[in-house]
Order: C-alpha cells, then sequence, then structure tokens
C-alpha cells in the first residue's frame, strides 16, 4: 500500500492568524476617516471572530 505520510501541516489562514493576534493583544490602534486612535483594553474578540471596540463617549473617533 505505501506509506502515507505526507511533509505538510495545514496552517491558519490570513484570519485566524489575525483574529488570534487581537485576541491575545492588550491594545489596538483604529484609524477611521483621517483620525487614529489607540485603544487599551477596549476591545473584544467573540467565539465567531467578529472584533468588538468600547470606543469612549470621549475619544476621537
Amino acid at each position: 500500500m505505501g506509506d502515507h505520510t505526507h511533509g505538510w501541516a495545514a496552517a491558519p489562514g490570513a484570519a485566524e492568524r489575525a483574529r488570534s493576534v487581537l485576541a491575545a493583544a492588550w491594545s489596538c490602534t483604529v484609524t477611521a476617516e483621517g483620525t487614529r486612535e489607540e485603544l487599551v483594553g477596549a476591545h473584544t474578540v467573540t467565539d465567531d471572530g467578529r472584533v468588538l471596540l468600547d470606543v469612549p463617549d470621549d475619544g476621537a473617533l
């Protein structure tokens, strides 16, 4: 029958890597409409991969 081993392993896709980085990060920088703001402790990554931002009312965004 032969050897069925292979030398490759499935790698995570770009979206999975981005989600992992955001889930581990303590801050993130958001740029929108020419405004840039660093948000510390203001984001969450849901189990389905969505990023939720808690933007402060007095922020620039």
